[in-house]
Formats: structure tokens, sequence, C-alpha cells
């Protein structure tokens, strides 16, 4: 798409997005059409070398797309002379990245042109409302955001499916897409494994007995219907169950005949799922023909649940993590032997536990509670007589320790922390870029300014909390 750059010379950037809302709104819009107008502008001004960076299919509230990707980094090369779109929400519809990214231009001493909104930031008049548009244009998606969501919660509670895809164990009837029908092949499948739940099996011993009878994965059962998520994706092996697996088909209240809406909900800037608690969804009953009867599927939660009764769960479930490669250990209970007193625990790897086994982390790290538990004891002991013994200089012992005897922290965790970090910083500077931008335009006072700058130079501590945490990672011994 970005092969027509001259190897010489600067080039005139023309920019085209299309999102699927914008497709709906006017036929003006097209790629076609937004092609055609900046050609036909940067002919009649004499723009030199024009080429076009295109993402089609893309929402202005992302701004991880190609054809921009693709654009900055030859503005970064300095290839980049004039950067020419149709009007400024092309660019974007968030105001503050948006925003960001015009500063952007214009330090890089690129010119920006809107041609049908007579914006040229050569020309300063023309730049007065710039930033209202850009608020504007986000006001437009979250608006188009508000009434898409409206119609699908109108759809969600009549009781229709919302989502597009059947699950597993069910096929959209031809003659109507809004209705399933039970998929017979897939239904003896599910009745099997709630039947061997009742019977006491384990999700991983019934994955097992599928895997070893052979039988075809549900995403690979509906790729060959021609439905589901990954209809078009290839499979090595096509029979590898999992326990996670069995336990979404044993927690499904579909397959009772329900249909349940409202599980996840969206933001319309980051086009993300996110799940909501359980008591906010929406059970619709008999919308479509059951393959579990209520007294069945009862009956296997109740097997599945049967041994934790009246147990407290081990403490250091979910807390403890694998030291290659982050993902949380599994609490398995041990068998009660006669010389054991109370429960006894083993922590496993559940990286090393997803199918194939061994193929996500290289050994289970199998570890007795036991052995953990006396560990905590050990370092419990030592950093109380640490604390009594240096006092004030407790701390700066505790650093220099954890360099020589191991680490304190996981190296995921300090991952995870530095990500968010880095993802406030950028949200600082951002915000400091268009403080900047307003108070330069005058349309900020500046005891506001001020008082707002000094807010946000926040971004220098974490400039700071970030450097010590690099400097800690690189001194954990893993």
């Amino acid at each position: 798409m970005y092969k027509n750059i001259p190897p010489t010379g600067k080039i005139t950037a023309l920019y085209e997005r299309l999102s699927r809302d914008d497709n709906l709104e006017s036929e003006s819009n097209s790629i076609t059409n937004q092609k055609r107008l900046l050609e036909d502008y940067a002919r009649e001004h004499s723009f030199p070398n024009p080429v076009h960076f295109t993402d089609d299919g893309y929402s202005g509230t992302r701004f991880d797309r190609p054809g921009l990707n693709a654009l900055m980094a030859a503005v970064s090369e300095g290839r980049v002379s004039t950067v020419i779109v149709k009007d400024l929400s092309r660019i974007g519809r968030n105001y503050l990245k948006s925003g960001s990214l015009i500063e952007a231009l214009r330090q890089s001493n690129v010119r920006l042109i809107a041609v049908t909104e007579d914006t040229d930031t050569l020309k300063d008049d023309t730049c007065d409302f710039t930033d209202l548009r850009n608020i504007i244009n986000e006001m437009y998606a979250k608006d188009i955001s508000l009434k898409i969501r409206t119609v699908l919660h109108n759809k969600g509670k009549a009781g229709k499916h919302m989502t597009t895809k059947c699950p597993y164990g069910y096929l959209k009837d031809p003659l109507d897409p809004d209705n399933w029908v039970v998929d017979e092949e897939a239904a003896v499948v599910i009745r099997r494994i709630y039947d061997m739940t009742i019977d006491g099996m384990s999700t991983l011993k019934i994955a097992k007995a599928l895997n070893d009878d052979k039988t075809d994965i549900p995403s690979v059962h509906l790729a060959k219907k021609g439905q589901g998520v990954s209809a078009l994706q290839r499979y090595p092996n096509p029979y590898i169950w999992s326990g996670t697996t069995i336990q979404g088909i044993l927690n499904r209240r579909e397959y009772l005949g329900s249909t349940i809406n409202f599980k996840t909900e969206k933001n319309f800037k980051d086009k993300k799922s996110h799940y909501v608690p359980e008591e906010k969804w929406k059970e619709f009953r008999n919308t479509h023909p059951a393959i579990i009867d209520q007294e069945t599927f009862e009956k296997a939660q109740e097997c599945r649940y049967r041994k934790d009764t009246g147990s407290a769960p081990y403490p250091l479930a979910g807390i403890a993590f694998c030291a290659d490669c982050g993902s949380g250990m599994y609490a398995l209970k041990v068998k009660e032997g006669k010389r054991r007193k109370g429960p006894t625990y083993k922590l496993v790897c559940s990286a090393y536990m997803k199918r194939p086994t061994g193929t996500h982390c290289r050994t289970s790290h199998s570890v007795s509670s036991r052995t953990i538990e006396a560990a905590i004891r050990e370092k419990l002991d030592w950093l109380k007589r640490l604390a009594k013994e240096k006092g004030l200089g407790f701390i700066d012992e505790l650093y220099a320790a954890q360099g020589e005897t191991g680490c304190l922290a996981s190296k995921g965790v300090i991952h995870e922390r530095i990500k968010e970090l880095n993802e406030q910083k950028d949200k600082y500077t951002m915000l400091l870029t268009c403080l900047s931008m307003d108070h330069s335009a005058g349309r900020i006072p500046a005891v506001r300014y001020n008082l707002l700058s000094a807010k946000y130079e926040d971004d220098l501590v974490l400039s700071s909390i970030l450097r010590k945490f690099n400097s800690g990672l690189n001194r954990l011994v893993v």
C-alpha cells in the first residue's frame, strides 16, 4: 500500500480512513470518494509526490491503525512535507490523541490540511477551531456508540440473541438466522460431558477422554460447519481439549434453552469487551431447544463442587506465580495420608497444564505447600530480626539482600506495573501537550494553565518511578 513512496524527495501524504459507522452515514465518505477528493485537491494546488495512506474499516477512536502508523513513520523519517485529509475526523475521534498527533506534525514541520473544513496549519486564522472540532468529533463517536448500544440493549431486553455466533451445540436456522437449532453431532458430546461429570470425573480427565477418542474441539467442529469465530483458522491438532473448555461447557446456561444477555459491555474508545457482574445478566428462558434438562444441569454443578463443600480455599491460591513464565499457580489438594495432619496442597504452573501440556511452560514447577509455608515462615522470621536490628535502615538492607538472596517480587508483576506506569505517563504527556497548545493559542488563562500544568507534572514523578522499577527488574534473580 505504501510502496509508491519515492526514494528521494519529500512526499505529500493523502490520508483516508473509513469505519463501519462512517460507511453507514454517507456514501460520500467512501474510500474511493476520499481518494478522488484528495487527489484533485493536491493536483489543483500543485502538491508534489502524492502518496496514499489508507485505513479501511478502522474506527476513529483507535490510533493503532496500520495506515496511520505508516504515515507517522514516514513523518519521523522526515519524508513528509504535507498531510492532506478530507476532514479532521479522518485523523481520529479522540480529542486528546488527535490533538497530540496534530502537535507532533507541527513539531516535525509538517503542514496539515483538512479540505472540507478549510483548515490549514500554515494559516493561523484557520486553526482557531481545530481543538473544538476534535472535541466535536469525539462527541460524535460517543453519540454513534450510544445509539448502537441503545439498539442492542433494546434487542437484548426483548430476549433476542445478542451474539452473532452460536455457542458450541447450536447452529443458525437457515430459514431464520435469529433462531438456534440443535447441532445433534455436538449435542451428543455435550451430554456426554455432563454425564461424565455426574459420574465423578474431573474436567482434566474428561478432556483426556475426548482427546483419546479424537473428538473435534468446539472451534474445529464449528469451523467445519462454516460457523464460529475461527472458521478460517487451521489447527495442527484438532483434538486438543482442555479443562478450561470443559468448564466453559459446564457453565453455559444456554444449554437449558435460555438466552443470557448483557454478559459484557464495551467502551466506545477502546472497543474492547469487558465482563460485567453476573447479577447484571438477563436470562430469558425457553428461547431455543434445550440440550440439557434442568435436573441434569443442577446435578452436574453439585458434583463439580461437592469436594469443596465446607472447606476453605488454600490461602496462597491466586497470589503464587511461576518464576519462569509469570502465570498463576494452581493449588491442587493432595489426598490425606496416615502421617499427614490436615489438608495438604501442591502448587503447579497453570500455563504448564494447558494443552498440549508443557508447550506454554517447560515444567510443572510442582512444589509442596508445606515447603512453601516453611520458606515463608523462615523469610518472615528473617524480616522480623532485620527490622529489629536495623531500624530505619531496614528498607535499604532489604533492597541489598534482594539482589543477593533472590527476588521478593514476581518479574511478571513488575512488568505489569511498568506497563501501567507507561500508560499513565503517555496520558499525562498528551494532556500537557494539549494544555500547551491551548495556552499558546490564548484559549486558556495563565492562572488556570499554571494550575493544571503543575498537576500534570506528575509525569516527571512517573518517569522516576519507572527508572526504579526497571532497575529493580534488572536485579531480580528468578
